[in-house]
């Protein structure tokens, strides 16, 4: 009889212990709970995914900001993460490929097709990580199509009018790409700002009230911002978090813009956001865009409006590996 009760408890302890670990699991996977959360579970949790550490992949294209063979290079410094990522064209990727890789990084691909934004959206609902960086999407492939103002639902409005170039259509379907960035582009600054050089000094970075933000972890207060940035625009209505921002310090007054064809708003204030037409001369594109925003559950999806390895290119004065390897830890763990 004794024996027999000590197998039962056994029994339970064991189905408690399975279950937990299943609970742990299912948290960890669709993000909910940082692995690191639970001490040494990351280290059980990717063995039991993966067989051993995470695997990263930079997917890039043709042109656009971003230079994934330097983000490749300082991954991989022994100093730093540590991270042996792999390296793919975006043409040559598909769902099955990029699903093999527990962190998906893309950059220096300004055009991408529709078809293979809502592979990556898919890619993510599977349980991915994704970092998109810069203008990456922004140009149409041949034959994608815009949506247009008055062909969004969420929308009530006459005007025929582009919205931004992560919003497309596929046939009577809305690919929300900027709902799940939970950013919509804008432009670059050195699109309507001349850059005399490479690295122009752009201002503060600020990460309050997300200072205790994975992302951001350790990062001294009054670094500067030097070159090029992707201004977007915040979706308000979509669950999202600014992890990181650049306070301009005055108001960013567009020019140039006949040199290229955007989406921001001429109309535009600070408080008031209109739909569809180009930047225009003087226009005041406010003092305050995101840096690093974080959207979906779990936060695994991470937009930077500066591909991280700009923070440690060569020619900077000063840089801040904490930003790269941020990055990949706390996408990862």
């Amino acid at each position: 009889m004794e024996m027999r009760q000590t197998t039962t408890d056994l029994y339970h302890v064991l189905m408690l212990v399975v279950l937990v670990a299943a609970l742990l699991f299912l948290l960890t996977w669709t993000g909910v709970m940082r692995c690191s959360a639970v001490p040494g579970w990351c280290d059980a949790y990717w063995l039991a995914i993966r067989g051993g550490p995470p695997k990263v992949l930079i997917v890039y294209g043709i042109e656009g900001m971003g230079d994934p063979d330097l983000l490749r290079q300082e991954l991989a410094s022994p100093q730093h993460a540590g991270v042996q990522a792999a390296q793919s064209r975006l043409d040559l990727v598909n769902l099955g490929n990029i699903k093999k890789y527990d962190l998906v990084i893309v950059e220096k691909a300004r055009q991408i097709s529709t078809a293979k934004l809502k592979m990556f959206m898919e890619y993510v609902n599977s349980g991915g990580r994704l970092v998109w960086t810069g203008d990456a999407g922004t140009q149409l492939a041949p034959g994608d199509t815009l949506l247009l103002s008055n062909e969004d639902p969420d929308l009530n409005t006459d005007k025929a009018m582009p919205i931004n170039p992560w919003r497309r259509k596929d046939f009577d379907r809305v690919i929300g790409f900027d709902t799940f960035l939970s950013v919509g582009y804008v432009t670059t600054f050195c699109q309507i700002k001349p850059c005399s050089t490479r690295t122009p000094w752009q201002g503060l970075l600020r990460a309050d009230p997300a200072r205790d933000h994975p992302l951001v972890y350790g990062l001294r207060e009054g670094l500067v911002l030097r070159g090029d940035f992707a201004i977007v625009k915040p979706l308000d209505d979509v669950p999202s978090t600014r992890v990181l921002s650049l306070d301009w310090e005055s108001s960013l007054i567009a020019a140039n813009s006949s040199t290229y064809s955007q989406w921001y708003p001429a109309n535009y204030t600070d408080t008031n956001w209109d739909i569809g037409v180009p930047v225009s001369n003087n226009a005041n594109l406010g003092n305050s865009f995101p840096i690093i925003q974080t959207s979906g559950v779990g936060e695994r999806v991470a937009y930077y409006a500066v591909p991280p390895e700009q923070f440690v290119a060569p020619d900077l004065p000063e840089k801040y590996y904490s930003i790269l390897e941020n990055m990949y830890y706390g996408m990862i763990k």
